[in-house]
């Protein structure tokens, strides 16, 4: 319902709003699937990070500008790369290319965060 929304708007109003909305459905539901148990719940948890990043970029591309929207990237990038590395402590697989991105998101994060601190 809220993708056909923005969709239908064609860069109108509120899109950044519904964007943003969408990003935090699904990061709220990649922790759920990362706090779950249940290995085939938390197999998911990789997707439902990947599409909350693609509304945030798909926010970001509407106003490049904005720091909530840098802040809130930053924070999902740092959620995903602790969710990869805690698989291991539930016995679900995690590919070498999973830690090799964690780590360079990782590194994208620190480096953000030092520029934030001068």
């Amino acid at each position: 319902m809220y993708k056909k929304y923005v969709e239908s708007q064609g860069g109108g109003g509120g899109e950044v709003e519904v964007l943003g909305y969408l990003a935090h459905a699904h990061f709220s539901w990649a922790k759920f699937s990362e706090a779950s148990q249940d290995p085939a719940e938390g197999s998911k948890m990789d997707e439902r990070y990947k599409k909350a990043m693609e509304y945030l970029r798909q926010s970001e591309n509407t106003t490049p500008d904005s720091e909530d929207i840098a802040f809130n990237v930053v924070l999902l990038k740092n959620d995903f790369a602790y969710g990869v590395m805690s698989k291991r402590e539930k016995d679900l697989k995690r590919t070498l290319k999973e830690v090799q991105q964690t780590k360079v998101h990782l590194e994208e994060v620190k480096g953000v965060s030092l520029s934030w601190g001068a």
